[in-house]
């Protein structure tokens, strides 16, 4: 016999080894998970990163110098990680000789890779200089080429006249208007 039971401390791990057979296939399907993992079952070209966001300004400078400014009340992301879509949106535009065009808009969406962006409802794009506004329900801007671009009705307001069109292409480098479709001029 074992006069002192701290000697019989020792018995525990060799009773555990001796008895293993019995009671770790138990507890080995108990703890594994459901389902099977595969590496090769994950395609980490497909994660995609969503948010939504509060109060953003998005920046878009040419050579250095601020182009444009377009602020959002809520952002969240598109369809694809590389489009972003907006609410309540002010753009402010810069040209090159520094006049500026405000453009408001209930909502937008900005295509990052190809840097266009969409304007939708109720879109006024106010030119302070010239003393001219301009409504419409859609409006493209495509940074290649500096072109705005409405395929929708739109009308331009001024102090002397009005214009109705169903088309608008306007130029901002070379401030060229070309309206298209049924248009009318109003005196």
């Amino acid at each position: 016999m074992i006069k002192n039971p701290r000697n019989l401390l020792w018995l525990s791990p060799l009773l555990l080894l001796l008895t293993s057979p019995f009671w770790r296939p138990p507890i080995t399907a108990f703890l594994q998970p459901e389902g099977s993992f595969d590496d090769k079952e994950i395609d980490l070209s497909h994660t995609e990163r969503r948010f939504v966001m509060d109060h953003i300004t998005i920046t878009i400078t040419e050579h250095g110098n601020v182009e444009w400014t377009i602020q959002a009340k809520r952002s969240y992301t598109g369809e694809t990680d590389q489009q972003i879509g907006m609410t309540n949106v002010n753009a402010e535009y810069v040209g090159k000789d520094g006049k500026k065009i405000y453009i408001t808009s209930n909502r937008g969406t900005y295509y990052f890779k190809e840097k266009h962006l969409i304007l939708m409802d109720e879109v006024v794009i106010d030119d302070p200089v010239e003393n001219r506004k301009m409504t419409t329900e859609l409006l493209h801007y495509y940074d290649i080429n500096k072109m705005l671009v409405s395929p929708y009705e739109v009308r331009i307001t001024t102090a002397e006249f009005s214009i109705d069109a169903d088309r608008l292409d306007y130029d901002l480098i070379s401030d060229a208007y070309e309206l298209s479709g049924n248009v009318e001029c109003q005196f």
